[in-house]
């Protein structure tokens, strides 16, 4: 947070003021030279300026508001010197010579402000408000006053009234801060960059907007705005030391080395001497991180710090008792040295001491100390102690604190698969090897744990990247021989424990294995062998078996078609014997056809036959009719017909529906009996009677040719009939 200074006076109108109060003479020249050196505001001449003003004031000559101007003034530089007491008395003088000075209040309370005084700060701030005090100073110095009670819109209230009255790069980064401190890091960054803009020398500016971007772990970004930081001022030694801590963050440890040596060029400060000596701790020189723990000391004597690094340093060189010395000075300058704590814990867990180990690491974590790699000591302990619980809580908060930390993520595995909880073991190991597929604790820690679950396949995967890796270690060649024992692969399992004794020819169990191992490879070897005979005899039994069931197979399918064959001729049998049943019955049926078209014709051909017989005797009996009439017309005179005759004509005529010899012989018989000649004619019939036989001979004749037509006609049906049924017996009916 930015400390603001009490309101600079307008020391133009306070001299002008003062001035005008004495008269012209030589006192009164000493006098202007007091005031003017009591509104000089330079910090180095704080007790001149005190002593100018305390004149000025004790000379009696000022009154009113110009008496307190002096005082104001003096307190500013009672307040430059850092004496705040003093400083605030001559405030609440002023204030009681000008009570309707906004500016009082305004300075007062930024001093009240600075020294916690927060319900004081507020009170002026409210007063000078309310006396129109209309300042950027007096907003902002409230607006600071809220930041640090956490009442952000207030704060950014005021800000915002800041910036209105002066957009100045010094309210920006006020509000700026505000804004960080809420949470809101994109509009912070907009201040800052802005306040970068209005004043490109603002160092403040630049390590601010590369603080977000280290909070967004963007750390490229953060170290081009360190750059821009460097090239406005090459000589803040500062900025070499942040732009360090982003390298390091990014893990480019040359370039923080670098820019850490280059600050320390510049400033032999201790905290940069520190930050180098840790940098070399990473980087495995411990000489070097011993050169600056000693120069930290060197600086300062009492510098905790400084033991607290040597002390580290110490530890890494395993000179364990130098080292628990150089903790034990850096806990008694800071009975709250985390850190220390910590370290300390470490030393006396290597030393095998976990009672002292566990109550110092407790002492760091409750200090607050947060490295990961406290936790993890404090885990080591509890997991030896048989608290795998309160171990697994403790890897839990190192993992919270470094999730990448692979040690960490080994430790847990190793306290969950102890706990039988395989699965999350093998889960914490594959997420090491995610994050370092190469790291051979990892993979070797993983081999094992497969081993033990029976997973030979994965563990033999894991064992080649390992003996990749270190290609001497005996332990893992015998891990992967044991690993291709269980799979039977006892070949190689002999190889692996032959290069495992090579590497170290002390291994008895190793020895052990492998005379193990060879008399496995014999006996399976045997057993492979008689494996492979029995499997040949039974191939044969079964290429046999294949034989008599493929001999069968065709015995049975010859039977199948031959039953087939037997049905099918069955069939066939059966279907020509219904089609000659169908034939004969169709002939049959053609046959009765034809007969019943024969006795059709036939009697058609009597009904013909009767017909004509009918007609020739109806032709015969009028012939007959003609001939009674010619042979009565040539024995008797013609002679007049009676009216009966005549009647009997008329009638024949009028009745056409008898036939005309019925009524011919009716009508001769009725003139026979009714005229008188009737005897005489029935007496001279028979000279007629040649005449008669005549026509039966003619009649007789006629029935003979009718006759011989009819049997004519019989046997041309019949043979059309012959004719038919032989065309349909040959198939040749169409």
């Amino acid at each position: 947070m930015q400390k603001m200074q009490p309101a600079k006076l307008f020391a133009t109108i306070s001299l002008a003021a003062m001035a005008a109060a004495l008269p012209v003479s030589g006192a009164a020249v000493a006098q202007s030279r007091a005031a003017s050196l009591c509104a000089t505001q330079t910090e180095s001449l704080a007790d001149q300026r005190i002593a100018a003003c305390s004149s000025m004031i004790k000379s009696g000559r000022l009154r009113g508001k110009q008496e307190g101007v002096a005082y104001e003034l003096r307190g500013l530089a009672y307040l430059d010197r850092g004496d705040t007491s003093h400083a605030i008395a001559d405030y609440d003088a002023a204030i009681k010579l000008d009570p309707n000075s906004p500016s009082l209040y305004v300075n007062r309370a930024t001093v009240r402000r600075n020294l916690g005084n927060a319900d004081g700060a507020l009170e002026d701030y409210q007063k000078a408000i309310g006396l129109g005090g209309e300042s950027a100073r007096l907003y902002g110095g409230r607006g600071q006053l809220y930041l640090r009670q956490r009442d952000y819109a207030r704060a950014l209230a005021d800000f915002d009234h800041a910036l209105k009255l002066e957009p100045s790069a010094a309210n920006y980064m006020l509000r700026g801060h505000a804004r960080q401190d809420n949470g809101d890091f994109e509009h912070a960054f907009a201040d800052y960059t802005e306040a970068a803009r209005l004043d490109p020398k603002n160092i403040a500016a630049y390590t601010a907007q590369a603080a977000i971007w280290t909070m967004k772990d963007d750390f490229d970004q953060a170290i081009a705005v360190y750059d821009r930081a460097v090239a406005a001022d090459p000589s803040y030694a500062a900025t070499y030391a942040l732009r360090a801590h982003a390298y390091d963050q990014k893990g480019d440890r040359k370039s923080a080395l670098a820019d850490i040596s280059h600050a320390i060029k510049l400033s032999a400060d201790s905290d940069f001497l520190e930050l180098r000596g840790r940098l070399r701790l990473q980087n495995g020189d411990i000489d070097g991180a011993l050169q600056d723990a000693n120069a930290i000391i060197k600086l300062n004597a009492g510098n905790r710090a400084g033991f607290t690094l040597r002390g580290v340093a110490f530890s890494r060189k395993k000179q364990y008792d130098q080292a628990l010395a150089d903790f034990d000075r850096a806990i008694k300058a800071d009975p709250n040295n985390a850190l220390a704590f910590g370290e300390r814990g470490q030393v006396y867990l290597a030393k095998s001491d976990n009672t002292h180990a566990l109550a110092d690491l407790s002492r760091a974590i409750s200090l607050g100390a947060t490295g990961p790699a406290t936790y993890r000591a404090r885990a080591t302990i509890y997991q030896a102690k048989g608290e795998p619980d309160l171990a697994l809580a403790d890897l839990n908060a190192a993992l919270s604190r470094d999730r990448d930390s692979i040690a960490s993520l080994l430790d847990r595995a190793q306290v969950k698969q102890a706990r039988g909880d395989t699965a999350a073991a093998m889960a914490d190991y594959d997420a090491a090897l995610a994050r370092d597929p190469d790291n051979s604790d990892a993979l070797r820690a993983r081999a094992a744990a497969l081993i033990r679950t029976n997973n030979f396949g994965k563990a033999i995967a894991d064992l080649d990247h390992f003996i990749q890796i270190e290609p001497k270690n005996a332990q893992a060649y015998y891990q992967r021989g044991f690993a291709y024992e269980q799979q039977g692969q006892h070949a190689k399992a002999i190889d692996d424990y032959n290069k495992a004794i090579e590497r170290d020819a002390s291994m008895t169990a190793t020895r052990e294995a492998l005379a193990h191992a060879t008399t496995e490879q014999r006996r399976h070897l045997a057993e492979e062998q008689q494996k492979q005979q029995e499997q040949k005899l039974a191939e044969e039994q079964k290429r046999q078996d294949k034989i008599r069931l493929a001999t069968e197979q065709k015995k049975q399918q010859e039977l199948k078609l031959a039953e087939e064959k037997k049905q099918e001729q069955f069939r066939l049998a059966a279907e020509q014997k219904k089609q000659q049943e169908l034939k004969l019955a169709e002939e049959k049926k053609t046959r009765q056809k034809i007969d019943a078209a024969a006795a059709i014709q036939k009697q058609q051909a009597l009904q013909a036959a009767e017909q004509k017989k009918q007609d020739e005797q109806k032709l015969a009996a009028q012939k007959k009719q003609e001939a009674d009439a010619a042979a009565k017309k040539a024995v008797q005179p013609a002679q007049q017909p009676s009216k009966t005759t005549t009647k009997s004509k008329d009638d024949r005529v009028a009745t056409p529906e008898a036939p005309a010899d019925a009524q011919s012989s009716q009508q001769s018989t009725e003139q026979k009996r009714s005229e008188p000649g009737a005897e005489l004619h029935e007496k001279t019939g028979d000279a007629a009677r040649p005449h008669k036989r005549s026509r039966r001979a003619l009649h007789e004749a006629e029935r003979s040719r009718y006759d011989l037509h009819a049997d004519r006609e019989r046997r041309r049906a019949y043979y059309e009939y012959e004719r038919y049924y032989m065309r349909l017996h040959r198939g040749l009916f169409f």
